[in-house]
Parts: C-alpha cells; sequence; structure tokens
C-alpha cells in the first residue's frame, strides 16, 4: 500500500515542478517487462484440456443421472401406481370384510334364532311324540300273521284270544286294520293293528300273551306255514327304534330283560330305565357294580335309642307336637315306638302321617316380596325322623361294606369324617400353595337352584337299584316319595295339604367346587356338569350365583384375572375384593394379593386382646364385681376356688390344635400330609381340649 502511495507523491512533485517551471529533478524509471508468454501457453493449453476433459466428465455425468433419474421417476411412477391399485385392492378388501362381518352377524343371529325354534321344534316333537304314543294307548299290534285275500281280521283277533285265554269279543274292538311297513322294501307281512274300546283290556291281552310263551298261526286256524305270532304294544316309530337300541344295548351288556313296561325285578340285579337316546344316559352311569356284603336284614333288630340320644332336644316338633324330649326321658314309649316300626318294616308300607310336612318360611332379605327369598324349612314328625336315621345310618354303613364311598374323595356326613373342615383345608392350602409358588390354578364354585328340591324321584329310585339295595328298601322308600304332603305356615294359619311330587323336603351338601390347573380343564369340566344337569331332568345350575377365582402371570405379574368361563352359555363372576362370598361357612376373596404377615397377625391379636377385654368386662358386669377388681379368679381351676372360664384368645389356640388333631386322623392321606401351621401352637393339654 505504501509503493503507490508514494508514486503518487511523487507525480504530484513532478507535476508541481513543471508548474512552478523548475527543472526536473528526478528521473522516473520503468520496470523491465518480463517475457512470460512463453512458459504460460502450455500451461494454458493444459488446463484448456483439463477443463475440456471436466466437462466432457460432467456432460456424461449428468447424462448418467439424467437417465438414472428417469428410470427412478419410471419405476417411483410404478410404484405409485401399484400402491394406488393396493390401496384400491384392501379398500375394496376392507368393503368385502365389513360385508361379510356383517352378513357374520345375522347368520350368528339366525344360527341362534335356529338354535331356538330347533329347541321348541325338538320339544314340540317330543310333545307330539307323547301324545301321539298316548293316542296308541288301547291300541295292540299283531306282527307276522300272514295275509290273505278277504281276510277277516275280527275272526283273527278272536282266536288269538281264545289262544291266549283272553274273551275278546266284537264289541271289545273299535276298529281293526293292516298297516304297511315303514320299510317299503320289507317282505314281511303287514301289521294288524286292532284299537280296543279300553286300556285295561289292552294291558290283559299283552299280559296274557306274555304268559302264552309262544303264540303260532296253527293257533289261529291259518293254513299254510306254521310261523310264529307276536303280539306287543303299538309302539310309535321313534319309540320302536329305541326300543330296538335298548335290546342291542341290553344284549351287550348282559342284561337279561327288556321291557316297554312293568320291568321285572324277580331276576335281581339292576333295573335302568331308558326314557331318551342311550348315548348320554350310558356316559352319566356309575361302573360295574360290585357284590353285595349286606342285605340290610339286621334292620329288625335295631336299636332306636342311640340314634333319639344323638338328637337335640331343642329340635321343633312336627304336625304331631311331640319333641324328642319325650322318647328320651320315657323308656316305655320307646317300648311302643320300637313295636310300631316293627310292623312298618313287616308291612313294607310307609304310614301317610310319615310323609306330612309343615313349612316355615325363613325370610333371607329384610323384605320379602317374592317367595324365592325366603328359605323353606320343613318340620315333620319326630316318630318318622328317628325311624329314617336308623334307616340311614344302616344304607350308609351297607355303602361303605360294599366299598360304594371312597372316604377319600366323599367327606360328606360319612361317620369319623369332618368333611367341611378337610374340604375348606384342602382348598385353602391348594390357594396358599399356589400363591406362594406363583402357580396358575383356576377354582370354580357351582350353585345349583333349589337342588334337592327339584331332583326326580325316579331318579333316586334309579340310583338305589343301581347300588343293589334290597327290594324291600327300595319298596319302603318309594311308598314313603308317594305319600310326601306339606302345608304352609301363615299368618293365617297353615295352608291347603299338598302334594310333593317332585325333590325332598328338607337335604343337604349340595356345594360344588372344581378346582383345575388351567381354565382350559375347568371350562371342560362345567361343560360335563350342565350336561350331567341336563340327564338329570331336573338339576338346574344357577350361574348368577357361581363364582371363580384365577390366579396366573399376567403381563409378568402373579394376580387373579376373569378367566371368561361359563355355564349355560353364562358368564361366571370373579371373586374380587370388594365382591367376597362364603364356601362352607368360610369366606372366600380375592386373595391373589400378597399381604403384610406382620400387618395380619397384629390386626388379629388387636382383636383377640380386644375381645378377651369384653368378656372380661361383661363376666364383671354379670357377676356385680367391680371393673378395677382382679379378674385372674376368673380363669382359674376350681380347685383353685377358680371359675375355670377360658380367654378367647387361649380357646383359639384350643381350636388350632383341635383342628390339627382332627386332621391328623383323616383317612385322605393328602390331608394327614399337609404342613403343619408355622404358629399353631403345640398340642399340649390335649385332655382338657377334649
Amino acid at each position: 500500500m505504501s509503493s503507490p502511495t508514494h508514486s503518487n507523491d511523487a507525480q504530484d512533485i513532478s507535476f508541481t515542478s513543471l508548474t512552478d517551471g523548475s527543472p526536473v529533478n528526478c528521473v522516473t524509471t520503468r520496470r523491465t517487462r518480463v517475457d512470460t508468454e512463453g512458459g504460460l501457453n502450455p500451461l494454458l493449453k493444459e488446463l484448456r484440456e483439463f477443463k475440456e476433459s471436466m466437462v466432457n466428465k460432467m456432460d456424461k455425468w449428468f447424462a448418467r443421472q439424467e437417465n438414472m433419474i428417469s428410470k427412478v421417476v419410471k419405476e417411483f411412477n410404478e410404484v405409485k401406481q401399484t400402491m394406488n391399485q393396493m390401496s384400491n385392492y384392501f379398500d375394496e378388501l376392507n368393503n368385502k370384510t365389513t360385508a361379510c362381518l356383517n352378513r357374520l352377524a345375522e347368520t350368528e343371529k339366525k344360527v341362534k334364532s335356529l338354535e331356538e325354534h330347533t329347541k321348541t321344534i325338538t320339544q314340540l316333537e317330543a310333545k307330539i311324540e307323547s301324545m301321539e304314543q298316548h293316542s296308541r294307548q288301547c291300541n295292540v299290534e299283531i306282527q307276522n300273521v300272514p295275509e290273505r285275500r278277504n281276510e277277516n281280521l275280527i275272526k283273527i283277533v278272536e282266536h288269538i284270544g281264545t289262544s291266549i285265554k283272553q274273551s275278546i269279543s266284537p264289541n271289545d274292538i273299535v276298529s281293526v286294520h293292516r298297516v304297511p311297513h315303514a320299510d317299503t322294501k320289507s317282505t314281511h307281512p303287514k301289521s294288524i293293528v286292532v284299537k280296543l274300546c279300553s286300556r285295561i283290556l289292552r294291558d290283559n291281552i299283552l299280559s296274557a300273551a306274555r304268559m302264552k310263551k309262544g303264540l303260532y298261526t296253527d293257533d289261529l286256524h291259518i293254513n299254510g306255514e306254521n310261523r310264529r305270532v307276536y303280539v306287543n304294544e303299538h309302539l310309535t316309530l321313534r319309540n320302536k327304534q329305541l326300543f330296538r337300541s335298548a335290546r342291542e344295548t341290553a344284549k351287550r351288556c348282559n342284561f337279561r330283560f327288556t321291557w316297554i313296561k312293568h320291568g321285572r325285578e324277580e331276576g335281581g340285579g339292576v333295573l335302568v330305565a331308558v326314557r331318551r337316546e342311550l348315548r348320554p344316559v350310558r356316559r352319566a352311569l356309575p361302573g360295574p357294580v360290585p357284590p353285595i356284603v349286606d342285605s340290610i336284614a339286621s334292620l329288625l333288630r335295631y336299636r332306636a335309642r342311640p340314634e333319639i340320644k344323638r338328637k337335640s332336644s331343642k329340635s321343633a316338633p312336627g304336625p304331631d307336637g311331640i319333641p324328642y324330649i319325650v322318647f328320651k326321658k320315657c323308656a316305655s314309649v320307646r317300648k311302643h315306638l320300637l313295636n310300631i316300626y316293627g310292623k312298618i318294616w313287616s308291612r313294607k308300607q310307609i304310614p301317610e302321617c310319615f310323609g306330612k310336612a309343615i313349612f316355615v318360611l325363613i325370610p333371607k332379605k329384610d323384605r320379602v316380596t317374592d317367595p324365592k327369598d325366603t328359605r323353606p324349612i320343613a318340620l315333620t314328625n319326630t316318630i318318622s325322623k328317628i325311624f329314617f336315621s336308623v334307616l340311614q345310618t344302616r344304607m350308609t354303613r351297607f355303602m361303605l361294606s360294599n366299598n360304594y364311598f371312597r372316604p377319600n374323595h366323599q367327606k360328606g356326613f360319612l361317620p369319623g369324617i369332618s368333611g367341611c373342615l378337610e374340604h375348606n383345608t384342602l382348598l385353602s392350602e391348594s390357594l396358599k400353595d399356589a400363591r406362594k409358588s406363583e402357580r396358575q390354578i383356576t377354582v370354580c364354585w357351582i350353585d345349583l337352584e333349589n337342588a334337592f328340591g327339584s331332583i326326580q324321584h325316579e331318579l333316586m329310585l334309579f340310583a338305589l337299584r343301581w347300588y343293589n339295595f334290597p327290594p324291600l328298601v327300595r319298596d319302603m322308600i318309594a311308598s314313603y316319595y308317594s305319600k310326601l304332603r306339606f302345608s304352609i305356615i301363615t299368618k293365617e294359619g297353615p295352608s291347603k295339604s299338598l302334594s310333593y311330587n317332585v325333590g325332598l323336603f328338607q337335604a343337604f351338601a349340595d356345594d360344588l367346587a372344581i378346582l383345575t390347573r388351567n381354565p382350559k380343564h375347568c371350562q371342560v369340566l362345567l361343560d360335563e356338569v350342565d350336561k350331567f344337569c341336563e340327564w338329570t331332568d331336573g338339576l338346574r345350575t344357577k350361574p348368577s350365583k357361581c363364582h371363580c377365582l384365577c390366579l396366573g402371570r399376567r403381563n409378568t405379574r402373579y394376580t387373579s384375572y376373569d378367566p371368561g368361563l361359563s355355564l349355560g352359555g353364562q358368564c361366571i363372576s370373579t371373586v374380587t375384593e370388594n365382591a367376597p362370598f362364603k364356601f362352607l361357612g368360610r369366606k372366600i376373596d380375592n386373595i391373589g394379593r400378597t399381604p403384610s404377615l406382620e400387618g395380619i397377625v397384629d390386626s388379629f391379636l388387636n382383636d383377640l386382646n380386644k375381645l378377651d377385654a369384653g368378656v372380661i368386662k361383661m363376666l364383671k358386669l354379670w357377676l356385680g364385681l367391680a371393673l378395677t377388681a382382679d379378674s385372674s379368679a376368673l380363669f382359674r381351676g376350681s380347685n383353685s376356688f377358680g371359675m375355670s372360664l377360658k380367654r378367647p384368645s387361649e380357646l383359639y389356640k384350643h381350636l388350632r390344635v383341635s383342628k390339627r388333631y382332627i386332621l391328623g386322623k383323616s383317612h385322605d392321606d393328602i390331608v394327614t400330609s399337609l404342613p403343619k401351621d408355622e404358629d399353631a401352637p403345640e398340642m399340649i393339654n390335649i385332655r382338657s381340649m377334649q
């Protein structure tokens, strides 16, 4: 920057000198010009060549890029077109799926409607079948009688009556004709259907024909080949098929007789009543019958006094007004009672007074507007309750001696077994073990709607026949069922006496709990329970009062969840903390959580201490003692001038020890092998506990 400035100053000075006319004192010398053209030309040439090569390369690169871009654009357009096509295809598929879902919903509605219609049709078919069979109650079907031209069917019927020694006059015959076979290809003669004037005559003809044990065409004065003639009840086509299947099954199972009615009992053994398709009935039947050990003949030599001693004197009497205390205190009355029982047993008939009962309705709620909200308590005569207590004891002994009962599975009301305690303990220990080891477990509690009030009498008699009870016992129980009558106590007095054709007056132990590993297996058992109830033709489940509890891992967390179980097409509610219920007297709630052991123990001990203090306070008030008086005398023994009372906390310990003692004597190995409670007290002073 300084050089140009200096040059400008020099020029200014020279110009000034010229202007002033003074001589030039300095001469500006020019720089020597360097010849660079010869050295730059090769460089410029190289630069031009490099430029041209770069331009050519750039042109080629741009050409290639344009080609690639054009291809990419083309492919992109193709992809875009394909995406448009796929979008259209998915839109069309979505529309079709929506249409299919709508059609599926409509189809499900139609299927449900068809199922309801099918059920109605089945009921109507059964009703029509029953009505059709009822319309044939006076008919007799004669089979295998050869056909002849101008035959006189009335004469043939009269000859049959003469042969079986049963008089049949033309006035007894309403109509007689031949009917074609259901199978058009059959070569057998058409059957003869005779409609008689009364059902009694029809039964007499059938009975006489069976007593004949062989009726042939020669007996009917029919010329030709001698054939066997069959006289049977006129059945509908469906009943004929059922009877044929029953005969085949009876032959396969080695049954001796298969009759339509009036089954024979002289042969002994089991009688099976077939009223519907054989397959579901066969699945529900028990296994083979073991041999009989006890015939219950010793019932004539029973002693009623032990049974009377076990009865509570506070039990309400029945219609006769006689309490148990009369039979407990009066030996002469017991003697007459034994004489009455002996006559009943010898005559094989139950008196009508044994079947009478008075119903007292106990409300389940504060306000009762429906009879369903009440619990009926049946009060029967004391003399009948003592008789059936003796019979029940002998029947239980009969079942146990024949090994029909399995004490490790069936614990209800068996002698020497605390069924409720053992079942509750097994259930609680199973849930506790599953929660401790975080295993999956599913429990379902089933409630039966009026279980013992809706069971058929025929089903109970069938059970007695199946378990090989003697005919004497079965006849007496059947006689008792036929004479059941009851009246209801109201504010205005007892109601009119009504017959009790279905169910029992009062019974117990209808609680059912299903315990499985997973919900799938539990649902299979629930379906089997539903099928069994349908087979009994009386028992019904009540899904609204059924409960289920399922414990397992859900999203890496062990908790309870809804398994989605159903019974009879209705969902079963899940047990929650806010909606507990009682099973066999024990409260069941959502135990999927892991509570604090210290909190539970502290809370329970506080409750026991409060209970102890409350009991001591009430005892002091009752005895007239001051509240500040020493309470040790209340709990001292009588030899120490005390009252020998027990604190609730001590009673609780005794109950724990008693529970362990009872479970230790169980016949079930699983119950006896249960682990002991860690905080359970030692078994000290067992005599004082007993």
